[in-house]
C-alpha cells in the first residue's frame, strides 16, 4: 500500500543553547510553523 504523506522533512542539527543567533529552540518553532516535519539532532547544551 502507498503512503500519501507527502509533508516534507528536514533534520535540524544545533545545539540546545539560548544564546547566540539561532538554536534548535528558536528554530523548532519557526520550521514547525511552515508545516515542516522537524527532525531534531542535538550537538551540545
Amino acid at each position: 500500500m502507498e503512503s500519501h504523506n507527502n509533508q516534507k522533512k528536514i533534520a535540524v542539527v544545533n545545539d540546545f543553547s539560548g544564546f547566540g543567533r539561532c538554536s534548535i529552540a528558536v528554530a523548532l518553532p519557526i520550521i514547525s510553523v511552515m508545516r515542516i516535519q522537524c527532525c531534531p539532532l542535538p550537538t551540545t547544551q
